[in-house]
């Protein structure tokens, strides 16, 4: 492996460089992003497992400021249960793909009482039979709110019963960092508003994304959502300015800088690193193995060119420029086949790319 892939900062650098190798296709108006970024969700479930749908929550007092936790609660919920490899758990973008009949639902309701610095949430959430809807078990919850760590503390509680009721087994090591990811109230709205605003992917909603996620930052520096935010903001847009055509290494340098400031900051939010994944965010790792493609494209190795792209589409599959850069050399190798297949996959993305 050459030295460079070792140094984050030096891909970073080079990928910016090289950019203009790799802008091949008119992508912008023919790719679907929010389907793409559901896409991206996906792939982070077990292949198998019982699907399990939650829904968002429903505010039964609609009192100013409360927006959030309808998405907030389905989330953290949500996050919690996908702790098990024996659930695949849809909610949000990828509710569509939990198709008709999800072997379980999860729907809540919740209410603001005596709104103010003392308030109390009341939360009823129900687990349901999917393909009957029959009513399998109900929580009610209430805690102070907005206090810190009680909210976290009873939906954690809550969701340990969901999956042991379903006998689900789950990984602790997990739960409790998505648990203990914060304790501050605001800190978790901060971050939960940038998400909803982070995925309409607009450019207006990106500004309105980043700052949200700052403030989470800025709420409490010692949490890893902020920065999670952060990470995902900028590596989704190199992404997608990669498949447009567009400079792309200032956003991968960007989410880079926000992923060394994480680990500085939580250090328990650093995973084991391993020596095809230099990074632990599989973006920036496919990042690493596209340059890692680039380089050796440069010098006439084609077949080592060919096997990066394909590590690259690996960690990304819906990477479309990448699919069509190995369709390209697969022709050029004479492997029709395998060709074919590859901008089969490009154009499933993006329809818009052009023949090899």
């Amino acid at each position: 492996m050459p030295t460079f892939i070792r140094h984050p900062w030096i891909i970073v650098l080079i990928a910016a460089l090289l950019l203009p190798a790799t802008a091949t296709a008119r992508a912008k108006a023919c790719i679907d992003w929010r389907s793409v970024m559901a896409q991206q969700m996906l792939t982070t479930m077990p292949p198998e497992g019982s699907a399990i749908l939650v829904g968002p929550f429903t505010d039964g007092t609609k009192r100013s400021g409360d927006g959030w936790i309808s998405m907030g609660l389905r989330n953290y919920l949500a996050d919690l249960l996908a702790t098990s490899e024996k659930l695949r758990v849809f909610s949000g973008l990828t509710a569509a793909s939990a198709g008709p009949a999800p072997a379980h639902t999860i729907t809540g309701i919740f209410q603001h009482l005596n709104p103010g610095p003392n308030g109390t949430l009341r939360v009823f959430i129900q687990l349901k039979d999917g393909p009957s809807g029959k009513l399998m078990r109900q929580f009610e919850l209430s805690f102070p709110y907005p206090g810190n760590a009680a909210l976290f503390l009873e939906m954690a509680g809550t969701a340990r019963d969901i999956l042991g009721y379903l006998k689900a087994k789950y990984d602790p090591a997990r739960f409790r960092m998505i648990r203990d990811a914060t304790a501050s109230v605001p800190t978790f709205a901060a971050y939960t508003k940038g998400l909803e605003a982070y995925e309409q992917f607009s450019a207006k909603r990106e500004k309105t994304a980043k700052l949200l996620f700052i403030e989470a930052k800025r709420l409490d520096q010692r949490s890893p959502l902020g920065y999670r935010g952060m990470v995902d903001l900028f590596t989704f847009r190199g992404f997608a300015h990669k498949q447009e055509g567009k400079p792309y290494g200032p956003d991968f340098q960007r989410a880079q800088t926000e992923l060394m400031e994480m680990y500085r900051y939580v250090p328990s939010s650093m995973p084991k690193r391993q020596k095809d994944a230099p990074t632990g965010n599989r973006f920036l790792d496919s990042n690493v193995a596209f340059t890692e493609g680039l380089h050796f494209a440069q010098i006439g190795k084609t077949a080592e060119t060919i096997a990066m792209f394909r590590r690259a589409v690996e960690l990304v599959p819906e990477d479309a420029i990448t699919w069509h850069h190995i369709a390209r050399l697969e022709a050029r190798q004479g492997n029709v086949a395998a060709s074919q297949e590859a901008l089969r996959k490009a154009l499933s993305i993006n329809p818009c790319i052009e023949n090899p």
